[in-house]
């Protein structure tokens, strides 16, 4: 039954996603550029967008954790679009702490943000995995000796999801706005959802091979 051309749309999402095992590789940069460093990959599928991001971050190994302490260390460049997306996770119910200099904007934008200091404190914090997820966007590089090197090094060794991509927080946002929408996900295998979509294109069912 399938025809030449392109397939037609389906209504079914998949996204896929990464696995990084920066924890057990030491002194790896874990924020990313173009090489690759991706262990692996899963697919989160399901008939809604946010939802399906929701599973790719979990079969990432990506902990939601939909309450606790939110970090933020933004570097200069990134700071004015981080603020909505900070709002988002402070909205989502997330205590926002931030480095002094994120913070101060925070506070002037309106995000109620409290003031920690990079030091060996916070680092005992993060190792008693006082802190939900991080948001840390680079400054200038892999140098092992920054503060900002030594914040994601800590968290992928704590293993504290530490996000160092804006567009990569803006979808974590929309997917625990997805968990806590009440909406219940599909629980579909992927044949279920080929067939699906296999039947509302009209091709006769016992001619699909899945």
């Amino acid at each position: 039954g399938w025809k030449n051309g392109l397939a037609k749309p389906v209504d079914f999402v998949v996204v896929k996603a990464p696995v990084f095992s920066f924890e057990k590789l030491t002194q790896v940069e874990p924020s990313l550029g173009p090489e690759m460093k991706s262990t692996g990959e899963v697919l989160g599928m399901d008939y809604d967008f946010a939802h399906a991001l929701a599973k790719a971050f979990e079969g990432s190994q990506l902990k939601l954790n939909r309450r606790g302490e939110f970090l933020a260390s933004i570097a200069e460049k990134d700071k004015a679009e981080a603020i909505s997306i900070v709002k988002e996770f402070s909205k989502l119910g997330y205590t926002v702490k931030a480095t002094a200099d994120t913070a101060r904007v925070l506070n002037l934008c309106g995000v109620k943000a409290d003031t920690v200091e990079l030091g060996h404190e916070l680092a005992s914090e993060l190792k008693r995995g006082e802190y939900a997820l991080i948001f840390n966007t680079p400054t200038k590089g892999k140098v092992p000796g920054r503060e900002g090197f030594k914040l994601r090094r800590l968290a992928a060794e704590h293993r504290i999801p530490c996000l160092t991509s804006l567009d990569t927080a803006k979808a974590l946002a929309r997917a625990l706005k997805a968990y806590r929408s009440g909406e219940t996900p599909s629980c579909l295998s992927l044949n279920e959802y080929l067939v699906n979509a296999a039947c509302q294109q009209g091709v006769r069912i016992s001619k699909l091979t899945v």
